[in-house]
């Protein structure tokens, strides 16, 4: 992804050859918050697309049929039919992701400037190994918890609502 993202990389690149980018003056956003963010959307979206593809499989085809039979399009089915009945599952993937993203560092720390706003768990890591901040190192790791602690909690309700 950094290599992707770079200001010379393979995404401007492409960009260049439909005259979208400037390779004189290219954008960067390998070593943005939105580089990091796109970099882990990349990561935990075959996590995602698995647990809610699932989800949709497990809708039976009846209601869907149904739903052709008063006339719903492709959009109102997904819509009316299978986000409704798929909606623990898309939410317990959420937090899944969720709670990953939390505690991600490696993404973060290759792709980040280490400048500016940071991921909360390199923030722990640089508080700690330079400033030598425990007692803010330690506040940060429990909101860190905590916040954890409060999906994982959802998750275990809308897991064993059913």
């Amino acid at each position: 992804m950094r290599v992707f993202l770079a200001p010379h990389g393979l995404l401007n690149s492409a960009l260049a050859q439909i005259d979208l980018v400037n390779l004189d003056n290219p954008p960067s956003i390998a070593f943005s918050w939105v580089g990091i963010s796109v970099a882990l959307a990349w990561k935990n979206m075959a996590l995602a697309i698995l647990l809610i593809l699932g989800a949709f499989e497990s809708v039976g085809d009846t209601f869907l049929e149904a739903a052709r039979n008063f006339g719903a399009g492709w959009f109102r089915q997904v819509k009316d039919v299978l986000l409704p009945m798929s909606l623990t599952s898309i939410a317990v993937a959420a937090v899944l992701i969720f709670t990953s993203m939390l505690a991600s560092f490696s993404i973060p720390m290759m792709i980040g400037s280490g400048k500016g706003a940071q991921m909360l768990m390199i923030d722990v890591y640089y508080r700690i190994v330079y400033q030598h901040d425990y007692g803010v190192a330690n506040a940060l790791g429990v909101v860190s918890y905590i916040t954890a602690m409060g999906a994982a909690v959802y998750y275990l309700r809308s897991v064993t609502k059913g």
